[in-house]
Formats: structure tokens, C-alpha cells, sequence
């Protein structure tokens, strides 16, 4: 008895582990979206663009036929969406055997792009639901397809759906989509259609278009509503508030930002941003955002006392002189660098050469501040195009003294090598600070801390990156 009851249970628990169980659609309750579609909208998030559609109360609907010129509804996302997520909406006055009048049609396209070609060879993620003439039945149904892809068109998966589906024009359709980091399931009135494979996105999702597109016509008639795209409650995404929060920067034509550093200058408990400009051949003013309690932001560059307008490239608050508030490093290319100290109010005098910073016209692309020798107090490394990197070991009360201490690395031809950018960590465990250089048209360097002298290391450690290397950082 006992061997037949052990035979039983080795053949059963064989038979249950060949099955293959689909996984369910996850549930998503973090509405980061919603719209009624029954009007012109824009917020942060996204923002509702018509092309040749109408407005109603119930919702948009699709009036005119065309492939350039027919109705669209885009609602174009200002960032991504996440990796996973549920996107739902309503269609009315919808019936595709009697509406369609073209071979394929699409219903709703959902992409990282508009551009076809874009989004197939170049990694894109897409999901289409068409539908057209060819898809309908002589017995009055009508089906559609599935077409979706997550990394371009090696990962494209076709499927016809709804093969026998007879449609009503008085219904009010619920479609539903979920898709995850491994699958992808389709929703038609609750009910799930199908479920197909859908890898992690490498271009996320960014824009849903209702209607027609270049490639198919639309179809006259729909009425679409009640989007609304959801996500995992810890799922990590972002919103683009840039022009909300008056952080525009220096804007068209200029732009410019090489650098950017934050912290509390005024000691007002809210971060303020400082964002160091530059662009070849010009002289870019900086710019100082003070936080208002309502979370915007204020140029107060000129007030506070950091009107630097040429090149800078790097910028670092840090405390230099140990009194608790906040100094600024600035460095710049085709002028000296600068360092400006706090009053502890958030106004700044500029100080440099009066606390040890050389007068150098050169060209410092990088720079980093840190304990160099393990006295305490934050010293300041900066790496410089085509001449020596700069060491100032800071004495405590934020005066410095530059010092050769084996991190100067080489004079260099401008015009063949440059160094980019600089980042430190403790990479031999051994309680102190190690630097690691990336370099253009040259071996990026690694300098051992050994008592606050270095020594170079990078082929001996692996991390000797040939070619061009424009920032690293240690993870």
C-alpha cells in the first residue's frame, strides 16, 4: 500500500507541473489620468490635440474621413508612461460592418512615436486595434486585429480577434488594456479577449491616438470617452513640471545647461537649484532659482549676488567654510573658477582668489568636492581640458591651498585629448576617497587614495575605458 500510494503521488505531481496556467491581469488603482475626451484639455501630464474631429458632449467623435486629413484625437503624454499600467476608454456609436470603407482601419493607436518606420527598426512600442472591410463577415459580424510590439518589429505579435462579433450603434463599448513587463491583455466589456506576450518597453509608451493615422484612414462616426490611465501604486514614474515650476532655464535659442546643483541656500527648508550655462564660442549668464513655498521657483541670480556669465560647466554647493549654510563652486571654462560665499542668508560675495583659488584662465570641465586627506573639512578637485586638474585642501576655514598630490594628471594637446568629467568613491574599501576621470581620446584614469596622496591605477583595477568617455559614476 505504501509503495502504490507514493507511485500515485510521484505520477500526479508530474501531470500537474506540465500544465501551463496564464497569468492574471494585475490590478492597477493609481489613476494617474483621466479625461472625459468631450473637450480641449492640458495639463501636466498630457494634453488632448484635435485634428479634424469634433467636440461633444458625450465624448470626441470622429467626423472625417482621410489618412493625413482625417479625424485623429492624440492625447500626447509630456514624459512616459510607466512600464506597466491600464489604459481604458469608451466608444460609442460604433459599429465597424456598417462604418468601415476601407480595407484597414484603425480604431486606436498606441506608441512611443508617430513615426512608423521609428517605431519598428528602432525599438519602439506600439499597440494597434484595426479593423476595415476586410474583416467583415457575410453574416453581418465583424472581427479585428491586435497588432503589438514592446522592442520594434522582432517582437511584433499579430492576432485576430472577436472573429464572430456582431456589433451594436446604440452600445456603449468599454475597452480596457493592461499590460505589464511580460504580457499585455485586451478587455472588451469586462470580458478578457486575449493575452499576448509583451516585454519590458525599451521606448515607453507616450502617446494614445484616437482615429484614424497616416498609414489607415478613420473611421467616421465613433465617439470616444473616458480615458482614464492607470498604474502599480509603487510603480516609479515622472511628471514634467518644468514650465509650471518656472525652471525653464535660459529657454530657446540658448539653452546651455552644462550643470546643475541643489540645496537650501537661505535656510529656509526648501531646495533651491542653481544651473550653470555654457555653449561653444559663448558666454551664458547662470542662474540662480530661489523655492517659493508653493513649490515654484524664482531667478534671483542677480540679487543673490552669483551673476557668473561666461562657460560654466560644473557647479557644487558645499559648505567651504564650516559655518553651516551652503557656499557655491563654480567652474568655468575660459575663466578662472570661482567660489562665492554664503552669508548665511542666501547672498553671496565672490571670493575666490582672496581664499586660495588661482587665477586660471583655463578650460575645467568637471570638478567634485570631498574629504581629500580625512581632516574633516571638504576639499575641492577640479579636472581640466588640456592642463593639470586642480587640488585645493581646504585648512577649515574655507580657505584653500592648491596642492600637487599626484592627481594632476598630464598637460595634454586640446586639440586631441580633453577630460570631461569626475567622480569619487571609496572603491578599495579602505576608509578613504578614490578618483576616477573620464577622458575624450583617451584611457580614463583611476587614482588610488593612499593618505591623501594618489596614485594612478586604472589598467591595474580594469577601469582603464579607452576612446571617449564623457562622465562616469559609482553605483
Amino acid at each position: 500500500m505504501k509503495h502504490a500510494v507514493v507511485g500515485v503521488g510521484i505520477v500526479l505531481c508530474l501531470f500537474v507541473s506540465s500544465w501551463s496556467v496564464r497569468a492574471e491581469a494585475p490590478t492597477h488603482t493609481r489613476v494617474i489620468f483621466e479625461s472625459s475626451l468631450s473637450q480641449g484639455f492640458e495639463n501636466e501630464f498630457a494634453a488632448l490635440e484635435n485634428h479634424n474631429g469634433d467636440f461633444t458632449g458625450d465624448g470626441w467623435q470622429s467626423t472625417q474621413h482621410g489618412f493625413e486629413d482625417g479625424s485623429k484625437l492624440i492625447v500626447r503624454i509630456k514624459n512616459r508612461l510607466p512600464q506597466t499600467g491600464t489604459i481604458e476608454w469608451k466608444v460609442s456609436n460604433f459599429n465597424p460592418y456598417t462604418q468601415t470603407d476601407f480595407s484597414k482601419q484603425h480604431l486606436v493607436f498606441i506608441s512611443n512615436t508617430e513615426d512608423r518606420d521609428d517605431m519598428f527598426y528602432n525599438g519602439g512600442a506600439w499597440l494597434y486595434l484595426r479593423t476595415g472591410l476586410n474583416y467583415r463577415n457575410a453574416d453581418g459580424s465583424c472581427s479585428m486585429k491586435i497588432d503589438v510590439g514592446a522592442r520594434g518589429v522582432d517582437t511584433r505579435v499579430e492576432e485576430h480577434i472577436l472573429s464572430n462579433k456582431f456589433w451594436d450603434i446604440n452600445h456603449v463599448y468599454y475597452f480596457k488594456i493592461v499590460y505589464t513587463t511580460s504580457q499585455l491583455w485586451f478587455y472588451l466589456d469586462g470580458e478578457l479577449i486575449t493575452t499576448v506576450s509583451f516585454s519590458a518597453q525599451q521606448k515607453r509608451f507616450n502617446q494614445i491616438s484616437f482615429g484614424g493615422d497616416g498609414d489607415y484612414p478613420s473611421i467616421v462616426g465613433p465617439i470616444f470617452s473616458d480615458l482614464k490611465i492607470s498604474t502599480d501604486e509603487k510603480a516609479t514614474f515622472f511628471i514634467d513640471q518644468t514650465r509650471s515650476k518656472n525652471l525653464v532655464g535660459l529657454d530657446a535659442p540658448d539653452f546651455g545647461a552644462h550643470g546643475i546643483t541643489v540645496g537650501d541656500v537661505n535656510g529656509d527648508g526648501l531646495p533651491d537649484i542653481y544651473m550653470g550655462n555654457c555653449l561653444q564660442g559663448q558666454c551664458l549668464r547662470d542662474i540662480l532659482y530661489i523655492q517659493q513655498p508653493d513649490g515654484t521657483f524664482v531667478d534671483e541670480t542677480e540679487e543673490r549676488g552669483v551673476t557668473d556669465e561666461c562657460c560654466s560647466h560644473a557647479v557644487i554647493f558645499f559648505d567651504a567654510d564650516n559655518d553651516g549654510d551652503l557656499d557655491l563652486f563654480n567652474a568655468n571654462t575660459w575663466e578662472p573658477n570661482q567660489l562665492y560665499i554664503n552669508d548665511g542668508a542666501g547672498y553671496f560675495s565672490e571670493e575666490s582668489f582672496a581664499r586660495g583659488i588661482e587665477n586660471i584662465p583655463g578650460e575645467t570641465r568637471g570638478a567634485v568636492v570631498f574629504d581629500v586627506n580625512n581632516d574633516g573639512w571638504l576639499d575641492i578637485y577640479a579636472v581640466n581640458w588640456g592642463m593639470q586638474n586642480e587640488m585645493y585642501i581646504n585648512d577649515g576655514t574655507g580657505h584653500f591651498t592648491r596642492e600637487y598630490r599626484g592627481a594632476e594628471g598630464a598637460v595634454e594637446d586640446p586639440e586631441v585629448v580633453g577630460t570631461q568629467g569626475v567622480t569619487v568613491a571609496d572603491i578599495d574599501n579602505d576608509g578613504d576617497y578614490d578618483i576616477y576621470v573620464s577622458k575624450r581620446d583617451q584611457v580614463n584614469e583611476l587614482y588610488i587614495n593612499e593618505n591623501g596622496y594618489f596614485t594612478e591605477a586604472a589598467a591595474a583595477h580594469g577601469v582603464a575605458v579607452p576612446k571617449r568617455s564623457d562622465g562616469a559614476t559609482f553605483a
